[in-house]
C-alpha cells in the first residue's frame, strides 16, 4: 500500500510548513513547470535550479548535485513519457475491449430479433406456444423457462 501526497502548491500547507527541504523541492518543481512552458525542458531544469540557488531554495544541495539533479530530471521527464504512453495504450485497450462488447451485444440482440422472427412466424403457421417452445429451445439452446420468455416478450409487443 503507497500513500500518495500532494506536494503541489497550496496542498498540504501544514506538511509544507513542517518540512523546508520538501517545500523547497515542491518550489523547485513548479519552477522547473512554469519555465518549462517557455523553454525545452532541460534548459528549464537549469533555469530552475540557477533560480533556486539565488533564492536560497535547496541551494547547497543544488550546487553540489547540479549534474545529478538534471540527469535524474530528464530521466523523470522521460518516465513521465513511458506513463502517458502506458496510459494511451491502456486506453487503446479499453477501446478494444468495448468494440468487442459492442460487437457480442449486436449479436445478442440479433439473436433475440431472429428469435422474435421465428415465434411470430411460427404463429403465423398456427404452432401452439408448447411447440414453439420446444422449436426455440431446439434451435437456439434455450432452456424451457428463456424460451417460454421470449414467448411472453413477443405478446407484450
Amino acid at each position: 500500500v503507497v500513500t500518495q501526497i500532494n506536494i503541489n502548491p497550496g496542498y498540504n500547507d501544514e506538511l509544507m510548513d513542517k518540512c523546508k527541504t520538501l517545500s523547497d523541492y515542491s518550489k523547485f518543481v513548479e519552477l522547473t513547470r512554469t519555465y518549462e512552458k517557455q523553454y525545452p525542458y532541460e534548459t528549464a531544469i537549469n533555469l530552475a535550479i540557477d533560480k533556486c540557488i539565488n533564492d536560497g531554495i535547496l541551494a547547497d544541495f543544488l550546487k553540489k548535485h547540479r549534474n545529478e539533479v538534471v540527469s535524474m530530471s530528464i530521466f523523470e521527464y522521460n518516465a513521465k513519457l513511458h506513463e502517458d504512453t502506458l496510459r494511451e495504450d491502456s486506453r487503446e485497450e479499453g477501446r478494444l475491449e468495448g468494440r468487442q462488447e459492442g460487437r457480442l451485444e449486436g449479436r445478442q440482440e440479433e439473436r433475440a430479433t431472429n428469435i422474435s422472427r421465428s415465434i411470430t412466424s411460427l404463429r403465423s403457421l398456427s404452432l401452439s406456444d408448447f411447440q414453439i417452445a420446444e422449436y426455440l429451445v431446439k434451435t437456439y439452446d434455450l432452456t424451457t423457462e428463456q424460451a417460454n420468455q421470449y414467448i411472453k416478450n413477443v405478446d407484450t409487443v
